[in-house]
């Protein structure tokens, strides 16, 4: 039976339409599981580093009220 719809692929034989979701759903599957590992060290290291700056400028501008207070 001939395919409904073939698309012609670069680097091999062509492929049924079906065959593009086939290879999509394990493909999403494989980008979903990178950004499952990704995403959530780059938000914990940039959260850690704002938190980190702004608790250093409280801590400077305590620093500076407390020695200012002593002069």
């Amino acid at each position: 039976m001939a395919p409904l719809l073939e698309v012609l692929g670069p680097l091999g034989p062509s492929m049924d339409w079906w065959m593009w979701g086939l290879l999509l759903i394990p493909a999403l599957g494989i980008i979903g599981y990178l950004l499952w590992w990704i995403v959530p060290t780059i938000t914990i290291w940039y959260l850690r580093k704002k938190a980190l700056s702004i608790g250093l400028n409280k801590a400077n501008k305590l620093w500076q009220k407390v020695t200012d207070e002593d002069n």
